[in-house]
């Protein structure tokens, strides 16, 4: 009997072990953080001057379209007043009334990508270009994206102050407190690829006739219709 009795009583405590392991992991939040974030922007930043640069951050993200050829992410960055507007310029929109928000992001800026993770739910969102660059491709490669946007223009504004093109765009629609523009001075010129320096671009490039880039509240653009250049769009010295 008092064997029978012992046993029950570890099976109880067995059981009783299982179920407050269950609760505790019910209550544990998911993580989907990205994985290898430092090893990519020690890769992606070697040699490089710090405006050109990948940045990592965490905030709060809205995006959507706000016209047919551009999407636009706000970027809200943690115990930060000021918001980071990214605008990817792009040759057509397919969805028009695209919307979406992260309230818990990790945004990874790659200069030629811009990668939206939700920390907390498997949401993934790219915006970028055609080509990445090598070491950001490598990286990209290995994530899933829900939402995947590729355009021919791809910049980072601070504060409200940029252009808009009769869109009536600003980070004030969304109630975003605003700033004053940093102080960058976009490029947007013809190359001839037999004469000039074919890796210089942050957007555009050899076989590119068109790019954009915006940054520090202004903005470029440029078409080239001769067949021996190639457009080349920078952010700026």
């Amino acid at each position: 009997m008092r064997s029978y009795l012992t046993s029950l009583l570890v099976l109880t405590l067995l059981l009783l072990g299982c179920y407050a392991c269950k609760q505790n992991a019910e209550l544990q939040p998911a993580d989907y953080s990205l994985e290898n974030v430092d090893q990519c922007l020690t890769a992606f930043n070697r040699g490089k001057s710090k405006k050109k640069r990948a940045t990592f951050i965490h905030g709060e993200v809205f995006v959507r379209a706000a016209s047919e050829d551009r999407l636009v992410a706000y970027v809200l960055e943690e115990k930060q007043a000021t918001p980071l507007i990214y605008i990817l310029e792009m040759s057509n929109l397919d969805n028009k009334n695209f919307q979406l928000q992260i309230a818990n992001a990790e945004i990874l800026f790659l200069r030629r990508a811009l990668l939206l993770n939700a920390k907390d739910k498997p949401m993934r969102v790219l915006l970028g270009l055609a080509d990445f660059g090598a070491e950001a491709q490598e990286f990209i490669d290995q994530i899933s994206f829900n939402y995947q946007f590729e355009g021919f223009g791809l910049g980072e504004f601070k504060g409200y102050a940029f252009p808009n093109n009769g869109d009536g765009l600003s980070a004030r629609t969304f109630g975003i407190p605003g700033g004053p523009p940093i102080d960058e001075k976009p490029d947007c010129s013809c190359r001839y690829a037999s004469t000039e320096y074919l890796d210089s671009c942050d957007a555009g490039g050899p076989g590119s006739s068109s790019c954009s880039v915006s940054a520090g509240g202004r903005s470029c653009s440029t078409t080239c219709q001769d067949a021996d250049t190639y457009s080349c769009c920078r952010y700026g010295d």
